[in-house]
């Protein structure tokens, strides 16, 4: 067994020659020694190299992304789903350039009327607001039985509502409440705050101040729902929140007829705007809250 061994070191250490000659003078150009042991050492050393070189090339660059399962490894996913999102915004922003353009074209030939109350910004939001969500059959269900509420409460008389100020009896209107809730802010054109925003419960409704024509509806520039109404005197009442009208363009609304509602688990802020000829007017002046 000794001797076995020792035959196969010495095959292993036994060295031979590599030589390059010269072809015409047979004269050896290049020459080396290597046994058995040294080519063996030698590709083990480049089976380490290569090993550790494919490692780094899968860890540090985006090559990972061509072998199955080592593309989650990397942050290219994330670069993907970043640029896509990039794209998509570029995208809106172009089509509400184009819209602008569009808007303001219309608005120099004379086809679209601007009123005192809408600018540039509401008109190119204006289609975008028509592609609402449609409401489930509970909210329609939900929307119709509050309504249906409301012009029972009127027809029967009633005046839990109605919170006229002397103001509004002076000059001979029948206003009602828009929304029962927690005044959150006030009315104060030098903050930019052009009406009363409320706190509104779940399940609470929004009313119609007065007896009008819808003339605007749909997204505000900040993402609100907005609603419009032109009533008698030259006044306008705005209503903004978070959940879509029932209401539309042309459509004729009574004092205190329902506007949109909350379902049960909802709650957001209202906010409520009079103006008079272009100029806004405390709501608190005309209305109690």
């Amino acid at each position: 067994m000794s001797e076995k061994l020792d035959n196969f070191i010495h095959k292993l250490r036994f060295k031979y020659k590599l030589s390059i000659l010269n072809e015409n003078t047979l004269e050896e150009s290049w020459g080396i020694r290597l046994s058995r042991l040294h080519v063996i050492l030698f590709c083990f050393v480049v089976a380490v190299v290569y090993f550790f070189l494919v490692a780094f090339l899968l860890v540090k660059t985006p090559l990972s992304s061509f072998f199955p399962g080592y593309a989650a490894s990397t942050g290219l996913r994330k670069q993907v789903v970043k640029d896509a999102i990039t794209i998509d915004s570029i995208e809106t922003a172009m089509k509400g350039q184009q819209q602008y353009l569009t808007s303001l074209q219309n608005m120099m030939t004379g086809k679209v009327s601007m009123d005192s109350l809408s600018n540039i910004d509401t008109l190119v939001h204006r289609d975008y607001a028509r592609i609402n969500i449609e409401a489930s059959e509970k909210e329609k269900n939900f929307d119709n039985q509050y309504e249906a509420d409301a012009r029972n409460d009127m027809a029967a008389g009633s005046q839990g509502n109605d919170a006229t100020t002397e103001e509004a009896e002076r000059l001979g209107y029948l206003m009602h409440t828009p929304a029962s809730g927690v005044v959150v802010r006030h009315y104060n054109p030098a903050a930019d705050q052009y009406g009363i925003t409320l706190s509104l419960r779940p399940r609470s409704g929004i009313y119609a101040s007065m007896a009008g024509t819808v003339v605007a509806e749909g997204l505000s520039a900040s993402g609100e729902y907005q609603m419009q109404i032109q009533h008698k005197g030259d006044f306008v009442s705005v209503y903004r929140c978070r959940r879509p009208f029932t209401k539309r363009v042309g459509d004729q609304v009574q004092a205190g007829e329902a506007l949109s509602s909350f379902p049960e688990n909802d709650k957001c802020e209202f906010t409520f705007e009079l103006w008079q000829e272009g100029v806004s007017r405390n709501p608190e002046n005309y209305l109690k809250f």
